[in-house]
């Protein structure tokens, strides 16, 4: 497999892909803690806290009642943060002190009953216009801890199966690079790459060939 190329982020928010020097997720983590200049419109407030801290109390049962809010808050903005690909918030909360009580592989049930699939799941399957990002967000979630090889309750799939299906070849390339299996299959019995054929999905096809081949 032919590791993805180091890029750097531009004031016009575009990628350049530089073709001799491989990147490594601690590059990207390095890149994403830059990003307040190139996404000025993203960056938090100089009067906005950038963690959450927990309420101080007392009382035992007060003390687990402030956790509990504490964390749901604090996974509030998580997701809130991953949902509008804001990546200077989401930088924030991961190199924040409070990173243990971010639910990272989490689903859940929103108030429609729908699944909502995993931070690392829902950036692999951004659209188009947000895939720069995305890929330096995921880069950000991978390097904090978030599984790489999740598999969705619903359906069996992995963020590889997503990348594929949305015919992103550089997350495939990351997830790839980040340890993301070829050969799982979904609840279907299809592979990343057999989702991506079927799709006609030609640039994410050819860059999981070059990891299967």
């Amino acid at each position: 497999m032919n590791a993805p190329t180091n890029f750097t982020l531009s004031k016009d928010n575009d990628f350049e892909m530089f073709q001799s020097t491989p990147y490594h997720l601690a590059q990207l983590r390095t890149q994403a803690s830059g990003l307040s200049s190139a996404f000025p419109h993203l960056s938090t407030d100089s009067t906005t806290p950038t963690t959450i801290p927990p309420p101080a109390t007392h009382r035992p049962l007060d003390r687990m009642h402030a956790y509990i809010a504490h964390k749901r808050s604090l996974n509030q903005a998580f997701r809130a943060a991953i949902q509008y690909y804001n990546p200077v918030r989401l930088h924030d909360l991961l190199s924040g002190p409070y990173i243990a009580d971010i639910d990272l592989n989490r689903e859940y049930c929103n108030h429609a009953g729908r699944v909502v699939p995993t931070a690392l799941m829902f950036l692999a399957g951004a659209e188009a216009r947000h895939q720069d990002v995305a890929l330096v967000m995921a880069a950000e979630l991978l390097t904090a801890g978030a599984e790489v090889g999740y598999r969705s309750k619903d359906g069996g799939r992995t963020a590889l199966h997503v990348a594929a299906i949305r015919d992103n070849a550089r997350m495939c390339g990351l997830l790839l690079l980040a340890g993301a299996e070829a050969g799982v299959r979904d609840g279907e019995g299809r592979t990343a790459l057999e989702v991506a054929v079927m799709g006609g999905c030609r640039e994410a096809a050819a860059e999981l060939r070059m990891c299967v081949g």
